[in-house]
């Protein structure tokens, strides 16, 4: 968990900077984060997706739609960006399996923050007040994921 939480702040450094070349090591960052998280929840498996498979297959549902989406925009970065959905959605289907709904709320949050912020960064939409949305996703589903990993509420 530790080290999820460490590599995703340097994600969020990288992010900081302009163009492609921060945008991958962002994403470098949050992938090997996401990494770190799955084997945190595989290792406190409850049996989440067996009580809910309609959340696991809406996490199957926004990879491919996200997928075919994004992939036509992407680039140079079409193959890491392909790698870091399919982490994104383990690791939200990972949360749901911990059986705890607040680590769960945490991977879910997780995938509507990313998606914000993949549809946003590829130009394919923007919001208002799309960057405070992005953060304020991805802020409730770091604290979710620590409270709920730390057996607050989970």
């Amino acid at each position: 968990m530790l080290a999820g939480l460490g590599l995703s702040s340097l994600g969020d450094i990288a992010l900081l900077g302009e163009g492609e070349l921060a945008f991958g090591a962002g994403l470098v960052s949050f992938l090997a984060a996401h990494c770190c998280y799955i084997a945190a929840f595989l290792a406190r498996r409850g049996g989440g997706v067996r009580r809910r498979p309609g959340v696991a297959g809406l996490y199957a549902l926004a990879w491919v739609v996200l997928s075919a989406v994004l992939l036509p925009r992407t680039g140079r970065l079409r193959v890491p960006v392909l790698i870091y959905g399919t982490a994104l959605m383990g690791m939200a289907t990972a949360a749901l399996e911990t059986g705890s709904p607040v680590v769960a709320a945490g991977g879910a949050a997780f995938v509507v923050s990313d998606s914000m912020l993949a549809l946003g960064a590829f130009d394919v939409t923007s919001l208002p007040a799309g960057e405070a949305l992005v953060m304020l996703t991805y802020a409730a589903a770091q604290a979710f994921i620590a409270l709920g990993m730390a057996g607050t509420n989970g």
